[in-house]
Order: structure tokens, then sequence, then C-alpha cells
């Protein structure tokens, strides 16, 4: 339990904005699972601050730490590795290379997709509309939000469809209320009934 502990406590120091300390939680973390020959811990942890360094601009170093990511990941611990495709699209997006983003988002999709990881392949679409709407490139993050709903619907992923959705009449709720307001429905209807309560409120 100690190096997960540790890769929490990293999480929501990032969150924060404590980065050294963030850096710190996650490297210990790394380091307990190596010694316990734990390939999927130490790869989570490694993941983790891949995406911290994306945050605060260093690039070269996440985007080694995300190569290691899919060596650790090997072909056992698809979702990780997965995760971490997704997030090299992700820095694609943050640096400004749209020629690589579409190609690597592609490539993570139709893995997940070919693994069974339905929830994962949109759920990856959902995080690069983030990156989109604070690159404030909307119509991008809108694109990707529609396509993780149609992912999402094709392969029943009914939560992380309603989850799009909702982010989806969030962006269209200014300049288009009433296409907002039907999008808004479902999602109110599904987390009503599955007690979200916190995604409750936000359709509402």
């Amino acid at each position: 339990q100690l190096p997960a502990a540790h890769v929490r406590l990293g999480v929501l120091d990032v969150q924060e904005g404590h980065t050294a300390r963030a850096f710190a939680s996650l490297d210990e973390a790394v380091r307990l699972y190596r010694l316990a020959d734990n390939a999927e811990g130490e790869s989570e942890a490694v993941l983790r601050k891949a995406t911290a360094l994306n945050n605060t601009g260093d690039f070269v170093q996440a985007g080694a730490m995300l190569g290691e990511v899919r060596r650790l990941a090997g072909t056992r611990y698809v979702s990780q590795r997965v995760r971490a495709r997704f997030e090299e699209a992700r820095a694609a997006v943050l640096q400004g290379r749209p020629e690589d983003v579409e190609a690597v988002t592609e490539e993570a999709v139709r893995e997940a997709v070919d693994a069974g990881l339905y929830a994962t392949a949109a759920g990856g679409r959902i995080d690069l509309a983030n990156v989109f709407l604070v690159q404030r490139q909307q119509p991008r993050a809108e694109a990707e939000l529609t396509r993780a709903i149609d992912l999402a619907a094709r392969y029943g992923a009914r939560r992380t469809e309603m989850r799009a959705s909702l982010q989806l009449a969030s962006l269209k709720l200014r300049d288009d209320p009433a296409a907002a307001r039907e999008l808004a429905t479902a999602p109110l209807a599904y987390f009503t009934e599955g007690r979200y309560l916190r995604l409750e409120a936000d359709a509402k």
C-alpha cells in the first residue's frame, strides 16, 4: 500500500501546484514498485510523472518517460500503454504539433478498442478535448467530444458517453442553449438514476 499512497500523494500535489513535492513522491513510488518487481505499479507512477512533466513544459523528459511506460506495460498492461499514447497526443497539442495529434490519437483509440477498453478509448478523446479547450481551440474540443460520444455509444460505454455529452452541452450553452439543453437531458437522467450527485449538479 505504501507505494500506492505515494502515487496518490503525488497526484494531489500536482493538482495543488506543488510540483517538486509531487515529483519526490512519484519518484519514491517508482523506487518502491521497482524494488517489489511490480511493473504495473511502476508504469503507473512513471505515467503520472510524465503527465506532470508535460504540464510543466518539460516535453523531452516526459516523452522519454512515456516511452518507459510503454516498455514497462509491454503487452500485459494495455490500459497504461494506451494512456501513454493519449498523453503523447496531449503533449503534441501543448507543443503546437497538430500534424502528430490525429495519428497518435487514432493509434491509441484503435489499440484500446482492440483490447476491449472502450471507456478508455472514449475517455482519452475527452481528455484531449480538455487540452484543446485550454489552448482556446473550442471547435477542436467540440469535435473530440463528439467523437468520444459516438465511440462510447457504439461500444456501450454509457457512463463515458454521458460524461462527454455533459461536457459538450456545457460548451454549447452560450452559443446554442437549445442544443445544450437537449444534450444535457440524457446525462441528467442517467446521473440522477445512478446517484452520481456531483455530475448531476453539473448537468443542471
